[in-house]
């Protein structure tokens, strides 16, 4: 082997273990100082976590319930407005002005029924508070079959009854 070949293979494994050194070196220092720093980084970035990331997922959360509450509004409203122009069309074409007259007839009737049931009630309170037990329909039933039906009233009569010491007489 010549001197050259020698010199060589002696100093290739030196220029690797040159080369390695200065890399393991860079590794060793780089990975020490991360160890050092990274406790006061790690705090540092807690600290900022802890202060800014409820604002900024609130806020995220915020924004995405507002874009789902208006999509759910806004979903009700077309459905809003399509049953309200379906029901106008639809009652447009089923009730003719026939049938808003007679049903105008039957709210006259109703008014006046009404009325008129006011006006009893307010002339018989005194009869009403005799019955404090019975109900309004109660009342009012006892009324009208006292108002269609004669009232008995017993009074000695004139007349001689030979079986009966008193008759009925009938008051209309």
């Amino acid at each position: 082997m010549s001197l050259k070949k020698a010199l060589i293979s002696y100093l290739l494994p030196l220029i690797s273990q040159l080369c390695q050194t200065p890399l393991d070196f860079i590794k060793t220092s780089v990975s020490e100082s991360i160890a050092k720093e990274l406790p006061q980084v790690d705090t540092q970035v807690q600290k900022n976590l802890q202060v800014h990331l409820p604002d900024i997922l609130l806020k995220l959360m915020y924004k995405e319930f507002n874009a789902f509450s208006r999509l759910k509004i806004q979903r009700f409203v077309l459905l809003h407005k399509e049953l309200s122009k379906s029901l106008q069309t639809n009652i447009r074409k089923s009730i003719k002005p026939k049938d808003m007259v007679s049903f105008l007839e039957a709210a006259k009737v109703f008014k006046k029924a009404y009325a008129e049931g006011e006006k009893w009630a307010k002339n018989n309170l005194a009869e009403d508070a005799q019955h404090p037990d019975q109900t309004e329909g109660e009342q009012i039933s006892r009324a009208i079959s006292s108002a269609q039906y004669p009232v008995q009233i017993e009074k000695p009569s004139a007349q001689d009854v030979p079986n009966e010491d008193k008759a009925l007489v009938f008051i209309t």
